[in-house]
């Protein structure tokens, strides 16, 4: 996982500087990171597909960061903005909030909810209505 620093990334579709951006994101948004060289990141889009972003774009988090291992698929938020709560109940305390297109690793279900990872290492829950699941799985190494 990596958070975007940049006030705007563009992926683009190959490592070519050239190649077409396939997409924009904000800063302070988080991604799923599934491969890193010395100058790149490849990240998975919302779609399932990957991309590549400037490694100087974003910041990768750590373990200690994240607080904890963990095993789980990579969702992304397909409403314009979902409160990221303490519980399940949306008049509770809220974590933050996950904008379209953000990509989440989402660690279980539980009825109408899914809990996410926090960077903080923390667990949220978001209502699964506004978030699709990829075919893709993200694990912690050991």
């Amino acid at each position: 996982m990596a958070v975007v620093t940049a006030p705007s990334a563009r992926v683009r579709e190959t490592h070519d500087y050239n190649s077409r951006v396939v997409r924009e994101i904000r800063e302070g948004a988080h991604v799923a990171v599934a491969d890193v060289d010395t100058s790149n990141c490849v990240v998975i889009l919302p779609n399932g597909q990957t991309g590549i972003i400037p490694k100087q774009s974003i910041r990768l988090l750590t373990m200690n960061e994240i607080g904890r291992s963990f095993e789980g698929r990579v969702g992304v938020v397909t409403v314009l903005e979902s409160p990221i709560m303490k519980y399940r109940d949306t008049t509770g305390k809220v974590l933050g909030h996950a904008i379209q297109d953000q990509s989440l690793v989402i660690t279980g279900l539980n009825g109408d909810w899914y809990s996410v990872l926090m960077v903080n290492g923390e667990t949220g829950w978001i209502k699964k209505q506004g978030v699709l699941l990829t075919g893709n799985r993200v694990m912690s190494e050991k």
